[in-house]
């Protein structure tokens, strides 16, 4: 009776005969998680900039309100240093101007904060991107030369971009 137990030897030369459809199957999925994640990059990496762009609007409107604040200021020490007596109204616009500013402020810090978050989670995404990149040219190079050891090396890396999309995930 044949002995139906085989050596490690002769399933590492199996595996090595199947490395090419292997490294095909892993390419084909790791392609399409980086086609994935490279899509978000992008679409988080335009809202980080476009906040930052709305930031930077708010942020020159409150600019332009505190230079209206100081001009009032200028008027009101002007006019008392010649004697005379401040319009009262000035002293309401004042107020209203600050109240204006502050909401102003606000915006453009939640804008500035929506930014850096938006910023950050295209960081990881691009992350995985990288990591999915060098697992499929890893399985390139399995298919080429027939390594096992290089094919394992792909799953690994797409596990460190799959590892990255997770943490994405949680982040959201």
């Amino acid at each position: 009776m044949a002995d139906h137990r085989t050596t490690p030897a002769a399933r590492l030369a199996k595996l090595q005969e199947k490395i090419s459809t292997y490294a095909a199957l892993t390419t084909a999925i790791v392609a399409a998680l980086a086609a994935i994640s490279s899509l978000m990059t992008a679409r988080y990496s335009g809202r980080a900039t476009s906040e930052l762009v709305r930031a930077s609007n708010y942020w020159n409107y409150y600019q332009a309100k505190s230079l209206k604040t100081y001009i009032l200021i200028s008027e009101k020490e002007i006019i008392g240093a010649l004697g005379k007596t401040p319009k009262a109204e000035d002293a309401v616009k004042l107020e209203a101007l600050e109240k204006e500013k502050q909401e102003i402020k606000a915006k453009a810090e939640a804008s500035t904060a929506n930014s850096e978050v938006n910023a950050k989670l295209a960081h990881i995404l691009a992350d995985a991107v990288t990591l999915f990149q060098i697992a499929i040219a890893n399985a390139a190079l399995a298919a080429l030369v027939k390594r096992v050891g290089f094919w394992l090396v792909s799953l690994g890396f797409a596990a460190g971009g799959v590892g990255f999309f997770v943490y994405f995930l949680m982040r959201l």
